[in-house]
């Protein structure tokens, strides 16, 4: 009985871990996605109808 209570408790722990270890990198990720250079602008298009546009 002792060694099913002691493995439920290390499931429960390890879930727990497992959340925690979860949480951070998706924080971690939101800061790096924050904290990244912007992209580099897109030029503007060109206003010139391409050959066979109207």
């Amino acid at each position: 009985m002792k060694r099913i209570l002691l493995l439920a408790a290390a499931a429960a722990g390890a879930v727990v871990v497992g959340q925690r270890i979860n949480a951070q990198r998706a924080e971690a990720d939101l800061w790096a996605q924050l904290t990244d250079e912007a992209p580099a602008a897109s030029p503007e298009p060109d206003p010139r109808p391409t050959p066979g546009q109207g």
